[in-house]
């Protein structure tokens, strides 16, 4: 089933909770990203559940402004994916899930691809809860370990959309899954947008990707942004934060949407090959 238009970044609520004394100061983000008319990623599961509690009463002030969402949800049981759905739904005071990220639990045999490809328990779990209009759509989370399971849902064509870290430091498929969803032009959600921070002029690895942003002029929220887009598939960048000042650079850096040039990207590519290389 084809993924929804999605805003180019999306807010990732991880960093919502984590303090009562920030409570406030949390919602009051959360409705401004809401205000912002962009998506939300969030997870039943981040702050023992505070960043829902911070959801929900931001939510409860100001109903149609109500984001669309991303939510990870546990598959490792079908009783248990049912469960976070509809759990999902009852905290945060919704009818839908936009889109929800399966986390891969079942990491035996096969896993959640096996079950999919025979039309198991989860596939037929998740269908039904489709049909009830308690989630759009589905998307895989992959790392390098999985990326030979991503491969065979890409050939199965059983997935809405593959979502993974992706930015300038990492891209956790190996090499042959990410030329096929290049190939097959399958959505990708690029998780992590600022690659774990700003490099640093002490770390050695991160000489080139300074090199780029004196080049370029841009910051890193931007060089970021940019490259994720410079790959069709890519739909939405999702990075997180609990600081105002930082949530209005991704703000700044989304308003327009452009790739970066493709010699550019070329290097960068080659970084992330080389890094994933055996040393």
């Amino acid at each position: 089933m084809p993924l929804p238009e999605l805003s180019p970044y999306t807010y990732g609520t991880m960093s919502l909770g984590k303090s009562e004394a920030t409570l406030e100061a949390d919602i009051r983000l959360a409705r401004r990203a809401m205000d912002a008319g962009i998506w939300f990623h969030s997870s039943p599961t981040y702050n023992r559940g505070f960043t829902f509690l911070v959801l929900r009463m931001a939510f409860d002030q100001a109903r149609r402004a109500t984001p669309k969402l991303i939510v990870k949800i546990r598959d490792g049981m079908p009783w248990l994916l049912r469960f976070e759905v509809e759990d999902t739904l009852r905290r945060l005071a919704i009818e839908r899930i936009d889109i929800a990220q399966l986390t891969h639990m079942n990491a035996g045999p096969g896993g959640v691809v096996d079950d999919f490809a025979r039309q198991g328990e989860t596939w037929q779990t998740c269908e039904a809860l489709r049909r009830e209009g308690k989630v759009g759509s589905f998307v895989l989370v992959s790392n390098s370990r999985e990326s030979s399971a991503v491969r065979r849902a890409l050939n199965e064509r059983i997935l809405d959309g593959v979502i993974f870290y992706f930015n300038l430091r990492e891209r956790n498929v190996d090499d042959a899954t990410f030329a096929e969803l290049q190939q097959r032009q399958t959505p990708v959600l690029a998780l992590r947008t600022l690659a774990g921070g700003v490099p640093q002029l002490h770390a050695a690895a991160d000489a080139e990707l300074l090199a780029m942003m004196r080049e370029t002029g841009l910051s890193w929220v931007e060089l970021n942004l940019r490259y994720v887009w410079s790959h069709p598939q890519v739909r939405t960048s999702i990075g997180g934060t609990a600081n105002p000042a930082h949530f209005e650079e991704y703000l700044r850096a989304a308003e327009v949407r452009r790739p970066l040039p493709a010699a550019l990207v070329a290097r960068i590519d080659k970084l992330l090959i080389d890094s994933a290389q055996p040393g």
